[in-house]
């Protein structure tokens, strides 16, 4: 039977790593989460060797006085 549940793989990472990633994010213009996400996908590539990965995240935003949420889907 297929389910839902996946497996769950936790990293610390120093926080000399973590400065790097946001000088990198900011140089970009893009957020921390926006370049985790991106180093994701290149490994999750390089793991399977497809093309075409489609990743599902939750993002959120207060506008004003209204809560926004929505599932995003990348690829």
């Amino acid at each position: 039977m297929q389910t839902s549940h996946g497996a769950q793989q936790s990293i610390e990472l120093s926080e000399a790593v973590i400065k790097q990633l946001k000088a990198i994010a900011r140089q970009q213009g893009i957020t921390l989460f926006m370049l985790l996400l991106a180093a994701f996908q290149t490994f999750l590539y390089r793991y399977t060797g497809q093309d075409d990965i489609a990743i599902g995240t939750q993002l959120s935003r207060l506008d004003g006085e209204k809560f926004f949420f929505k599932l995003y889907r990348t690829r």
